[in-house]
């Protein structure tokens, strides 16, 4: 019967934290303006990027298509 009763109490108060917790809120803390002045502008690349070995990112090498002959 203690055993019982020691388990029942154990378990409400475990059941009781648990639902105590999840009653706490968290909020970020507050920032200023997260807009920005820049003006960004993209221009597209005249010459073409050639294909380099992704080992040591300098060795050109030359692609192929799978199944066709590299010619």
């Amino acid at each position: 019967m203690k055993k019982t009763i020691f388990s029942l109490s154990g378990i409400a108060v475990i059941t009781a934290t648990l639902l105590s917790t999840s009653v706490l809120e968290v909020s970020a803390a507050s920032v200023g303006s997260t807009t920005s002045g820049a003006n960004v502008a993209f221009q597209p690349k005249k010459t073409p990027t050639n294909p380099v070995s992704p080992g040591d990112g300098k060795t050109p090498i030359s692609p192929t298509t799978p199944g066709i002959p590299n010619t």
